[in-house]
């Protein structure tokens, strides 16, 4: 048997670009057998909003792993309002947008989830609609296959100054070109 005995499924990110490879490949799939992952964002759908000057509502989207993040997300935004509660300053809301995952239920179940600033949202299939409610978008991965987190694109294009970890393509993301970063970069430190 030859290599269409093998193929009997594929998800690909760009239609056209995956069909001239099945084309050069002398491959065929039926369409039922293509799963079309779109990226992108139609920027018209989601107008950009601007951030409260006195930012309390952070969002977190991003896959039910421990590579992204998620314990420090939440264990930053219990130090911060530690620190707030000591000033007499309100805290800061975290609001968790993942997916159903084992690891989501069980990080759910952790005590310091319990916190009434940690607020764990059901998954959304469009989440951008919901992330332009908030104020700064947040993604401490440390996933090291991480390249252009789709999260941080949702969050910029929303508007969101975002606070990412220094991996993969995240620092560019964050560079307008003209020497201004659209939020914090936090060192990666792999260990």
């Amino acid at each position: 048997g030859g290599s269409e005995e093998m193929l009997n499924r594929l998800i690909a990110m760009d239609a056209n670009k995956n069909r001239q490879i099945l084309e050069r490949c002398k491959l065929s799939l039926p369409p039922e057998k293509i799963r079309l992952i779109k990226l992108g964002l139609n920027l018209a759908r989601h107008p950009a909003t601007h951030a409260s000057p006195c930012a309390r509502n952070f969002v977190m989207v991003a896959r039910g792993i421990p590579e992204k993040g998620w314990e420090y997300a939440i264990q930053a935004v219990l130090q911060v309002n530690q620190r707030l509660n000591d000033q007499q300053h309100p805290p800061i809301m975290m609001h968790l947008y993942g997916d159903h995952s084992a690891y989501m239920t069980e990080l759910k179940s952790r005590p310091s989830s319990k916190d009434p600033a940690i607020l764990f949202h059901d998954y959304v299939d469009d989440v951008v609609d919901e992330i332009a409610q908030y104020d700064v978008g947040i993604l401490p991965t440390y996933f090291i296959s991480e390249s252009m987190p789709y999260s941080v694109i949702e969050y910029l294009a929303s508007g969101l100054p975002a606070v990412v970890t220094d991996i993969g393509e995240c620092a560019s993301m964050l560079d307008d070109g003209l020497g201004q970063r659209a939020g914090c970069l936090v060192p990666f430190d792999s260990e």
